[in-house]
């Protein structure tokens, strides 16, 4: 088969869980193909070098004998369909790159097993090239590869962190969507300083595109404090799952809606005696728990809350249902979180000593984010 045909099939790739059991194929997903043909050539290359010890460099134009070419994109999950193309001779009086192909197959069929290991033959040196393939997968998502007369076997986060393991890499590349505040921001270097939500940890990140400066510079942080932001990241990963560092920034946005977020600015902007002259401003402590809370709203469909500053110092969150039961979330100034609800209308009068409805408190600077998510979803749903 020539060039002008599309070359001839070269293995079996899919796609497969999240954002692939969609049709088509995610943009940014299109570089997990180059980083599979950069994984052949690495063993290929290795390979070769294995097997002529007195070389230490491959044949020149060795590089060029392979280059994969996506034809389509097959119905089931996603299934780029690859082919190679047939430019040049086959190597030297073996298919290095056929046999580079079926060698990284059946390492990802040993990697699978309880105890996994590698084939004796699969060269070290590729491992590092090996942890960067499947780079953008997420959890619920795998790379299935096959070929004529072979088994499916599977790339998945799972095998990738085996693969770091094996090479003894102290961390490994991930995309992945972070959620923290930017609290600083440079040009020269391209760096900024980023406070992950979830734990409070800071890093110094680093963005490689100047474009990415204008977006990081919107959600900024200055005097006051920063607005919570997602940011698409290509991560650094340790042996245990943990983020060690941002490498580069891919995207920036908001994490909330705009609506929900001009709310939150609103707080912010509130000084002592905003409605009374004793009146206490929300704490920059209660506004960042609030806003914490409410991004777990978004990712977890809850209704909207209104959205109130509270007179004694902190943030309110209320919801009304049409049968008259209410909920209350009080993020106090001293750490308190207090939930509030009631069913069927019955609200507590203000002179009672016991209130007609069910009261939780919680302490926000040790907060279970998933506890009070549950306990909202069930009153919300229920009230």
């Amino acid at each position: 088969m020539s060039d002008d045909d599309g070359g001839t099939p070269f293995g079996h790739f899919r796609m497969v869980g999240g954002r692939y059991d969609r049709p088509g194929l995610p943009v940014s997903s299109a570089m997990e193909l180059f980083r599979y043909e950069r994984l052949v050539k690495a063993v290929a290359h290795h390979t070769f070098l294995a097997r002529n010890r007195g070389r230490r460099r491959v044949p020149r134009g060795f590089e060029n004998l392979l280059e994969l070419r996506l034809v389509d994109v097959a119905r089931g999950s996603v299934v780029p369909v690859l082919n190679r193309s047939s430019r040049g001779d086959v190597l030297i009086q073996y298919d290095l790159y056929e046999e580079a192909r079926r060698l990284i197959n059946e390492a990802l069929g040993e990697l699978g097993k309880a105890d996994p290991s590698l084939p004796r033959n699969f060269p070290v040196p590729a491992l590092k090239e090996f942890a960067q393939f499947g780079r953008s997968l997420h959890d619920s998502e795998y790379i299935e590869l096959s070929g004529i007369d072979e088994p499916p076997v599977v790339l998945s986060p799972s095998t990738r962190s085996v693969i770091q393991r094996l090479a003894q890499l102290e961390s490994i590349e991930v995309e992945s969507v972070l959620v923290g505040q930017i609290t600083g921001l440079r040009s020269e270097p391209q760096q900024f300083d980023f406070s992950f939500a979830a734990d409070g940890r800071k890093f110094v990140g680093l963005y490689v595109d100047p474009v990415v400066w204008n977006a990081l510079h919107e959600l900024q942080g200055y005097a006051n404090r920063a607005p919570l932001a997602s940011l698409s990241v290509v991560a650094k990963q340790g042996v245990d799952g943990e983020v060690l560092g941002i490498v580069d920034v891919l995207g920036v946005e908001a994490a909330l809606p705009p609506a929900w977020a001009e709310r939150v600015e609103m707080l912010t902007s509130l000084s002592r005696g905003w409605y009374q002259e004793e009146s206490e401003s929300p704490s920059p402590k209660a506004i960042d728990a609030a806003e914490e809370l409410l991004f777990a709203f978004v990712d977890e469909d809850v209704p909207r809350p209104g959205i109130y500053p509270f007179i004694e110092g902190g943030v309110q969150f209320e919801w009304h249902a049409p049968g008259g039961g209410e909920l209350e979330l009080t993020f106090h100034n001293d750490g308190r979180l207090e939930a509030f609800s009631t069913a069927g209308g019955q609200v507590a009068e203000p002179d009672d000593d016991e209130p007609n409805g069910l009261v939780v408190e919680y302490n926000y600077d040790e907060l279970d984010i998933d506890e009070v998510l549950n306990f909202v979803k069930e009153h919300v749903d229920g009230s």
